[in-house]
Formats: structure tokens, C-alpha cells, sequence
């Protein structure tokens, strides 16, 4: 008996989430190893060797879970990793791979 994507937990889902396309997963490590990065979306797309149309929706999303934060610059889109709310995430994360492995947090 699986669970709908409905009663999965926060965990669960954040996982689900991070981990839905290879690109995302680019995405993520790419500003967990440059935490100080602050860019716009073709340079963000250039670093991940993927087409802007390719990542827009991807970092959109991030933004959405919290990992990434958007901003502007002199108008343009930019963004960079929010360095509080992806500890939060990675913290929900951890917790819910703790106990699916049936072990305590």
C-alpha cells in the first residue's frame, strides 16, 4: 500500500520536490557550493551548461520551497540560495530520511 503524494509529510515532499529533475539537482548544488552566488538566469543557466528556458521554471520552484531567493537587480531577475530557510529545508529533509531509515533524529 503506497501513500498519495497528499499524506506524504513535509519531508517527504520537500524530497520529492528537490529531487524531480536532474536540473533542479544542478541547481541546488550549484548554490550549496557558491552560497555567496547572486546571479541572473542565463548566467545561472550557463554555469549548469543548460538553456535559460530549461531553468527558469526550476529556479522558480526552488524559490518556492525555500531554498533559493529571488531578487532584483537594476530590474533583472537575480537569484542566490537563502541560506536560512535551505538549512530549514535541509533539516526537514535529513529528518524525514532519519526516520524512513527507522532511525532516531
Amino acid at each position: 500500500m503506497g501513500q498519495s503524494s497528499d499524506a506524504a509529510g513535509p519531508g517527504e515532499a520537500l524530497l520529492q520536490n528537490l529531487l524531480s529533475s536532474d536540473g533542479k539537482a544542478m541547481l541546488v548544488l550549484l548554490f550549496r557550493r557558491n552560497p555567496g552566488l547572486i546571479d541572473k538566469i542565463d548566467a545561472i543557466a550557463r554555469r549548469v551548461g543548460k538553456k535559460k528556458e530549461a531553468v527558469e521554471a526550476d529556479l522558480k520552484e526552488l524559490v518556492e520551497v525555500g531554498v533559493l531567493r529571488e531578487g532584483r537587480v537594476g530590474g533583472i531577475p537575480v537569484f542566490s540560495l537563502d541560506g536560512k530557510r535551505d538549512a530549514d529545508v535541509r533539516h526537514t529533509v535529513g529528518t524525514f530520511l532519519t526516520q524512513s531509515q527507522g532511525m532516531n533524529p
